[in-house]
């Protein structure tokens, strides 16, 4: 049987790869999601039924690979074929993708934490009890000019498109400004919302980090989604307010080098 590969617009996976995640438990974020949209997409043909895909970010990176289970004895070969498109030497793999995790490790030069992804554990958290004039309100265009005062670049330049898509949140102490959230609903895995959070400096150790964390787990819930927290393997303050408001770090995103 002829095996081919063929590039083509990510609205032509999506649903496989939704589908795909979905039913393997998959864990990932938004930094992810982010590293796949702005990836070079391919579809695996057998003849001209689709029978897998695969992605390359900046032509270097793999940020998606996966093959139907009945053309699982194919895997091997066709992920070396991959490793060997465009310039890749490197990818980005979710530790829940047993598949593309699996074929990596079998033959990788090094291998790099990227980042934690947390999950709802379920269990009751307590707010901390920080001061009856805190409040957290979703912040409009009108607040821009407030977010770049006091959140030290922290959105970049994907700001405005945040405010606009009603995304962001301010957190108010007394009426000072003390810190911003996030929800980053899921663009490639629907069901998954990611949630994150940024304290100016001078308020953190506080507990307004796990309050604005659990307030935007209940904005998440109410709709339905599951909540889910990424951070930098390395950035331990945050990997702590996500566990004190019961976010759990059961998986990692890993870079490995080829």
């Amino acid at each position: 049987m002829k095996i081919t590969f063929q590039n083509c617009e990510f609205k032509e996976i999506k649903e496989k790869v939704s589908q795909y995640y979905t039913e393997n438990r998959i864990t990932v974020d938004s930094f992810w999601e982010d590293q796949v949209l702005e990836s070079s997409t391919y579809i695996i043909l057998a003849g001209v039924k689709i029978i897998g895909f695969f992605a390359i970010h900046h032509k270097q990176l793999l940020t998606l690979f996966n093959v139907d289970i009945e053309y699982i004895h194919y895997a091997e070969e066709l992920f070396n074929k991959a490793k060997h498109y465009e310039e890749v030497f490197e990818a980005f793999i979710p530790t829940g993708d047993e598949l593309f995790l699996s074929l990596a490790l079998d033959d990788f030069s090094k291998i790099e934490k990227q980042a934690y992804f947390s999950v709802d554990s379920q269990r009751e958290i307590k707010s901390y009890e920080i001061n009856k004039d805190y409040i957290l309100t979703l912040a409009t265009v009108g607040d821009i000019d407030l977010i770049k005062q006091y959140s030290d670049n922290f959105f970049e330049e994907a700001l405005i498109y945040h405010v606009e898509v009603r995304h962001i949140y301010i957190a108010r102490l007394l009426d000072e400004v003390v810190g911003f959230g996030i929800i980053n609903y899921g663009r490639v895995v629907p069901h998954f919302a990611s949630i994150g959070m940024f304290v100016r400096a001078e308020y953190r150790c506080q507990g307004i980090a796990t309050n604005i964390l659990l307030s935007l787990k209940k904005v998440v819930h109410a709709k339905g989604l599951q909540p889910i927290s990424g951070c930098w393997y390395y950035n331990h303050n945050s990997k702590k307010s996500a566990q004190s408001a019961g976010l759990c770090s059961k998986s990692r995103l890993l870079r490995i080098h080829f």
